[in-house]
């Protein structure tokens, strides 16, 4: 890759120690030459509510708005709660994705990864985010990645699977170079 790629990152779960961490953590160590990913915590913001935005956004929700925007993408890597999104990724989703003609994500291009301890790989999660981040968003990379059974494929804050690690690798190089189309 010749130039550098920002990649602003949602981490999807509240635990330190978390799966969806450890996946954060390999992506890191894997991404393409020049591809930067940092992480941009949620987990402070007030549960959207349209009186505090018309109010003003507060600092917290201006920060995360702001770094996202500024960056050439954004990855989602979460787990899968009950069937679906975590309430925590929504919410800050619901804060990024407004308002209509200001959203802070509206021209950004997205990246799902989906986590989960089964066998379907997270397929909810990845099918849900990708339909709503193709609706408010500047384009979804086609492929999601999704790894199940994590529990057996990761320790010590990392993913330690070699397959899985070659795939995220390859899936890593996929969307940075989707990230750098027109």
């Amino acid at each position: 890759m010749s130039e550098s790629l920002s990649i602003a990152v949602l981490v999807g779960s509240l635990r330190a120690a978390s799966f969806s961490r450890m996946v954060f953590n390999t992506a890191v160590a894997v991404a393409p030459d020049g591809a930067t990913l940092t992480e941009h915590p949620w987990h402070d913001l007030p549960l959207f509510n349209q009186d505090i935005e018309d109010a003003g956004y507060p600092l917290v929700v201006e920060q995360l708005r702001t770094t996202i925007s500024s960056a050439d993408g954004l990855l989602i890597i979460t787990p899968e709660y009950n069937g679906g999104v975590p309430g925590g990724v929504k919410n800050a989703i619901d804060w990024l994705s407004r308002v209509m003609g200001n959203s802070a994500i509206s021209s950004q291009k997205i990246g799902v990864i989906g986590i989960s301890p089964g066998g379907k790989a997270a397929a909810s999660v990845r099918d849900q985010l990708q339909l709503m981040m193709t609706f408010i968003s500047g384009g979804v990379h086609e492929t999601s990645l999704g790894i199940g059974g994590i529990a057996d494929k990761a320790a010590d804050g990392a993913v330690t699977d070699e397959t899985t690690i070659d795939e995220l690798t390859a899936w890593m190089a996929s969307f940075a170079s989707f990230l750098g189309e027109s």
